[in-house]
């Protein structure tokens, strides 16, 4: 069973090469950016396992809402 990915930073940096390592495993990923654009050409490639998703991690309600959305979307978080 795949795992359930949820990464802050994934647009560049240590977030994408986390996300990047993840894809690879077969595991499902939900990227999570200030800029999620920066994200669809990721997303484009990979789309059965990954999903971009807005997020400034300094704002605490958002975070609030962004776990809400994985967990609704996949039922679970694992990483």
């Amino acid at each position: 069973m795949s795992r359930v990915w949820f990464i802050t930073g994934a647009s560049s940096g240590f977030g994408r090469a986390i996300a990047e390592a993840a894809v690879a495993a077969g595991d499902v990923v939900v990227g999570a950016a200030r800029r999620p654009g920066a994200l669809d050409a990721f997303v484009a490639a990979h789309p059965r396992q990954v999903q971009a998703l807005r997020l400034d991690v300094t704002d605490l309600a958002a975070i609030e809402t962004a776990v809400e959305d994985v967990l609704a979307w996949h039922g679970r978080i694992d990483v």
